[in-house]
């Protein structure tokens, strides 16, 4: 049942963001234009999933990407395929424990760490960048 729901989840989030995108082999092909939460590890990856499920309007509206790492899988809402040098890459970065969670802005720099996922407290981070506020007034 666990993996059926994140399989479920996994092909919605796809359809939603359908476009023919490359294959994802590093975070920086992403850069200008998208945010990406990268989460590490987590022991409870249904409630992650599910809570980006629930925010999933919220997360689109903020060009989020967002990427689960879980031992040697990952899951996203990243449209495209996911290459296996994603994983090593995207550890190999940012050096992230068990539990971490990251939010990286457009402009590729890390905006903030954190020891769980608080979504509601990322969009308040991101709604307060300066290229937010333009993608706002717009």
């Amino acid at each position: 049942m666990k993996y059926l729901t994140q399989f479920i989840f996994l092909l919605f989030s796809i359809s939603v963001n359908s476009n023919e995108l490359p294959m994802l082999s590093d975070l920086t092909s992403l850069k200008w234009d998208n945010r990406i939460i990268l989460v590490n590890d987590v022991q409870n990856e249904e409630s992650i999933l599910a809570a980006f499920e629930k925010n999933i309007i919220e997360i689109n509206d903020r060009d989020i990407v967002w990427l689960i790492i879980k031992g040697d899988h990952a899951f996203s809402n990243y449209s495209g395929t996911l290459s296996e040098d994603l994983l090593n890459n995207t550890r190999d970065r940012y050096k992230m424990r068990e539990g971490q969670v990251i939010l990286i802005g457009k402009d590729g720099d890390v905006k903030s760490w954190q020891d769980r996922l608080d979504l509601e407290g990322i969009f308040l981070e991101i709604d307060a960048m300066p290229m937010r506020q333009r993608e706002m007034q717009n």
